[in-house]
């Protein structure tokens, strides 16, 4: 057994899969086993890790016949392979840094004797396809993680940043039925169950595939003007659902702070609830929007009545 687990989902990833793998080769941390599933390719990602896996005895590919299973069962069913004592996702178009596992299994022993369900996530370099351009990191270094800083950024933080215990690997599986994003499903297990870390140092190039990787859409003027000339929307409806799935079959497990927490956020999105109710409530749970109280202010202000 490893020390470590990988699970990666591929599909159609050929052309930067390679240098993804090359990137988990080249870890200074060398206890890993990398488990791939494919979910259908119809390029040659299946040759490629097949290759790999000739050449690295700790890459193995699942075969499994299980089909098109979609990205976060896809991850899910790789997940089912990893029984090491930490693990982690892997994305098949990222660029891992040489110290990503090293730094994150770091942070997390660090932690363990005070907590056996850990979930760490790490910062990483936004850029688009070639590598060519960064604007900075996905999180800012000031990032705040706790449950009501996390709730309104309508996603999980990113599954290709993560490591967790198996301790609390165990926890989030199986995923709830209706899962749509398996980072948010992970990254709240961590909240309900454990305690979430954020290791501040970049740890990998995040390919960007959309016009959205551009200088000037980092900045809170481009932010206010995306608000404003979109439609912005309070929460992300999938997500809600599936918040409100796990709050209900899990509600014994949070805490009585969290249950108050997240009571309030299921008012302030709920769209009976008129704009002052919201923004008191909002101060009350101390919420943020990009860690600013402010942020999110404005964003109930241009919401929709859609919502």
């Amino acid at each position: 057994m490893s020390v470590v687990d990988i699970a990666m989902a591929t599909y159609n990833g050929e052309k930067y899969l390679k240098e993804q793998i090359e990137s988990i080769i080249c870890q200074t941390f060398t206890d890993w086993r990398l488990f791939v599933r494919d979910d259908g390719s119809t390029d040659n990602t299946v040759s490629i890790i097949k290759d790999y896996a000739q050449i690295d005895s700790r890459i193995q590919l699942i075969e499994d016949n299980l089909g098109n299973l979609r990205v976060s069962r896809n991850f899910e069913q790789a997940l089912n392979y990893c029984t090491a004592p930490y693990s982690m996702f892997a994305d098949q178009d990222d660029v891992w840094f040489p110290s990503k596992i090293e730094k994150s299994l770091e942070l997390i022993k660090q932690n363990e004797n005070q907590h056996k369900s850990l979930l760490v996530f790490t910062n990483s370099i936004l850029t688009n396809e070639d590598l060519s351009l960064q604007i900075g990191t996905l999180y800012d270094k000031k990032q705040s993680y706790g449950l009501k800083d996390f709730l309104f950024a309508n996603a999980g933080y990113q599954g290709a940043s993560l490591m967790f215990t198996k301790t609390l690997r165990d926890k989030m599986l199986p995923f709830l039925y209706d899962v749509k994003v398996h980072d948010y499903h992970v990254s709240l297990i961590g909240f309900l169950y454990g305690k979430v870390l954020f290791l501040k140092e970049p740890q990998l190039y995040y390919r960007r595939h959309d016009n959205s990787v551009n200088p000037n859409n980092k900045t809170l003027v481009a932010r206010i003007r995306s608000f404003v000339q979109g439609d912005p929307i309070l929460y992300d409806v999938s997500m809600k659902e599936y918040l409100l799935n796990l709050f209900n079959n899990h509600k014994d497990k949070f805490t009585d702070y969290d249950v108050d927490l997240l009571n309030k956020y299921f008012q302030i999105i709920d769209p009976k609830t008129n704009k002052l109710r919201r923004i008191i409530l909002v101060n009350k749970g101390k919420f943020t929007l990009r860690n600013s109280f402010l942020f999110l202010v404005l964003k109930l202000f241009l919401i929709k009545k859609r919502t």
